[in-house]
């Protein structure tokens, strides 16, 4: 009987764990989509440093990288949205602006940064391509500096012009003497201006690219 007792009190035991309800798993709402204008603002945080070079700043190498790196990380979460695409499309505008006003204001270094930052958005694209050729001509551009004039009577009385001439790229100086018509390090010697005022030279890796050097006040 007691045997029989115990099995009775067991089946209603478990009877009535069955009969508990079972705490409710509590489910995760669904993440909102952001807007456009959500994800343009979230992107343009990390595109700062690229907004003061439209104002006449620089951009430097360690920010461009982190520029390129965070831009490709937004490109991956979002290209394949709807809003992100929307998004994306706003951004690269707005470094097309950039690139307008660095490119009129001949900053050719500050040019090839943002183009290179554009690549990210528009890898391939061909529309800038022509820009970019003209940029790197321009970075290599010599500087001139005029130290002064003289005549050589030696030489059916020749006048000479004592130039430092720079090479950007590799960094070194050379102290030259030219005369009108000469080449040197990819610029020629054009004319001299007024009164041994300034010296006009032609750059030319791009032909018709002439600018002038005035001599230095002392």
């Amino acid at each position: 009987m007691k045997r029989y007792m115990a099995i009775l009190s067991l089946l209603a035991v478990v009877v009535l764990a069955g009969c508990e309800k079972a705490e409710p798993v509590p489910v995760k709402p669904p993440e909102q989509e952001k807007t456009p204008e959500q994800i343009v603002d979230l992107i343009k945080k990390d595109l700062a440093p690229l907004a003061t070079v439209a104002g006449g700043g620089m951009l430097m190498e360690k920010d461009k990288q982190e520029i390129i790196a965070k831009l490709r990380t937004h490109k991956a979460a979002y290209q394949a949205k709807e809003n992100g695409i929307i998004a994306l499309e706003r951004i690269t505008s707005e470094i097309e602006g950039v690139i307008k006003v660095v490119r009129d204001a001949e900053r050719w270094r500050m040019v090839l940064s943002c183009l290179e930052i554009y690549d990210v958005l528009q890898p391939g694209s061909a529309k800038y391509q022509r820009l970019k050729n003209m940029a790197e001509l321009q970075r290599r551009k010599p500087r001139v500096k005029l130290k002064g004039f003289f005549r050589d009577v030696a030489s059916n009385d020749q006048l000479y012009a004592f130039v430092q001439i720079t090479d950007p790229v590799e960094g070194k100086v050379y102290q030259e003497q030219m005369r009108e018509g000469e080449e040197k390090y990819g610029i020629r010697f054009n004319r001299i201006i007024g009164n041994q005022q300034g010296v006009e030279f032609e750059y030319l890796a791009i032909p018709g690219d002439y600018f002038q050097v005035m001599k230095q006040s002392r």
